[in-house]
């Protein structure tokens, strides 16, 4: 009734068929509080991390983009050993970061939103300073449709848009950019009811596509509805792992709030 249209209310998302390995991390850590964290990453997957405020999350991602440094510890990329030292090695490996501040972080604001959208594949729209403004359009025009943003917004400043479709132009950016892992920081912070369904539509979509996904929320039914498997983090520490059929909403938030499963 909020959103003025029906809304596909699931709320567990179905697993999805998962394929190999596309990233792992073995006992990394940062200088910003990352302890020795282990886990992988499949095609198809999604990897929810929760914990409370502070936890680690977005630290962990930003290492893992290169916007932050790894102090020790490794990963891997296909079962091969990839050093990722900033976020343009990471977006030449097909790796995405949709940031938890998009405002601040995520989009440059005073550009139009096909600009952000064709922002992480400038290659494929001109060499050097001359863009091909036809390339620019047809990439924009295509992921317009196909995340539903309208038309008209293409060339409106990212600035007037709305929340939801500030996202959508993020999203859009990396299935631009061709990325295989996409990291995905507090995704439906501060958006509407009805952006937020479509959202959630569109990390189902994805993952049936193939593409792994790591998931930060502090959201536990945001977490308990699109994940795979549940990482709980603590202090920067990886607490445990878990298959998501496994756990109870109620067991998850003990778990977060410091106790064990049972």
């Amino acid at each position: 009734m909020i959103a003025g249209r029906n809304i596909d209310d699931r709320s567990i998302r179905a697993a999805s068929p998962q394929g190999p390995e596309i990233l792992r991390l073995e006992k990394v850590s940062t200088p910003g509080g990352i302890h020795e964290i282990s886990f992988s990453l499949h095609a198809g997957e999604v990897v929810g991390i929760t914990g409370l405020i502070g936890s680690g999350g977005t630290n962990l991602l930003r290492a893992i983009f290169g916007a932050d440094p790894i102090s020790s510890g490794s990963l891997y990329l296909d079962g091969q050993p990839v050093k990722i030292i900033s976020p343009q090695a990471a977006i030449a490996l097909g790796i995405g970061l949709l940031t938890e501040d998009r405002q601040d972080q995520g989009l440059i604001l005073e550009m139009n939103a096909m600009e952000n959208i064709t922002l992480a594949s400038l290659k494929e729209i001109g060499s050097g300073p001359i863009i091909d403004h036809k390339a620019e359009n047809n990439i924009g025009q295509h992921y317009a449709r196909r995340l539903k943003i309208g038309a008209n917004h293409l060339t409106t400043k990212a600035n007037f848009l709305s929340g939801g479709t500030q996202q959508k132009l993020i999203l859009s950016r990396w299935l631009a950019s061709q990325c295989r892992v996409l990291l995905l920081d507090e995704p439906t912070r501060g958006i509407d009811v009805g952006a937020r369904a479509e959202f959630y539509r569109l990390i189902d979509e994805l993952s049936r596509r193939g593409m792994g996904m790591i998931l930060v929320s502090s959201n536990l039914p945001e977490i308990m509805s699109l994940s795979d498997r549940i990482a709980i983090l603590r202090q920067g520490r990886l607490v445990s792992i878990v298959p998501r059929p496994s756990i109870s909403l109620a067991e998850l938030l003990g778990m977060v709030n410091g106790g064990t499963l049972q």
